[in-house]
């Protein structure tokens, strides 16, 4: 997991779980301000309890949860709740054939589109990012692993994906990998990359509330639909 994109996820939610507990009274942009008053440059600096407290403090709200959850832990986070408060909602949508002007030989049934995949980017052999979602973070893949071999089957830079094609999802490989210089093993259960793509759209219907809050927290109005002349 990057400190650097999980990090800026992470604010993204609790500056929205933070208008929400607030009803909109309260942001993050508040909390750092309220800190930066209170915790001078020249002073010792707050300490990650003092930036719990003065959240909670803004938003009259405990945020223990939240953060036992997704700071000090890495559970998965599903964006819509929170999307919801500012009127905008995370949609998926998978490709067909019809999509994508394919043969039926180019892409396949939709139950066997999908392909089996790790959830991680190489640059060489040493994992460069791990997805919060993906197997290999459930097992215990890291940032900075250097991955020698996928069932005793040395790994080439640039070739992850032809060591996948000879698998489905739901198989047991074992990944065969350095860590600061110790030799690991770890078995992990493939899993399945869906086709398509992922968007952030505006509700077909939002609420006073989830209009006033989007112009709050993007600093333009909610965006009315035009009417067509008949």
């Amino acid at each position: 997991v990057s400190f650097y994109s999980q990090g800026a996820i992470v604010s993204m939610i609790l500056d929205l779980e933070i208008r929400k507990q607030s009803s909109n009274q309260a942001s993050l942009d508040v909390v750092l301000r309220n800190l930066f008053e209170e915790f001078p440059l020249s002073g010792e600096g707050f300490s990650p309890a003092d930036f719990q407290s003065s959240v909670e403090k803004i938003s009259d709200s405990s945020f223990s949860q939240f953060f036992q959850d997704y700071v000090s832990g890495v559970k998965q986070i599903d964006f819509n709740p929170w999307l919801n408060v500012v009127g905008l909602q995370l949609e998926r949508k998978t490709e067909t054939k019809e999509d994508s002007g394919k043969t039926n030989e180019d892409l396949p049934e939709e139950t066997e589109s999908f392909k089996a995949y790790l959830g991680l980017s190489l640059n060489g052999n040493t994992v460069s990012s791990v997805k919060s979602d993906g197997p290999a973070f459930l097992a215990g893949l890291a940032s900075g692993d250097e991955i020698l071999a996928i069932d005793q089957r040395r790994l080439r830079p640039s070739n992850l994906e032809d060591h996948l094609k000879i698998y489905a999802p739901g198989d047991l490989v074992q990944i065969t990998f350095f860590r600061r210089s110790k030799l690991k093993e770890l078995k992990i259960r493939l899993g399945r990359k869906p086709n398509g793509s992922l968007k952030v759209t505006r509700v077909p219907h939002p609420t006073d509330a989830q209009k006033k809050a989007y112009k709050s927290w993007l600093q333009q109005p909610w965006p009315e639909e035009k009417e067509t002349s008949k």
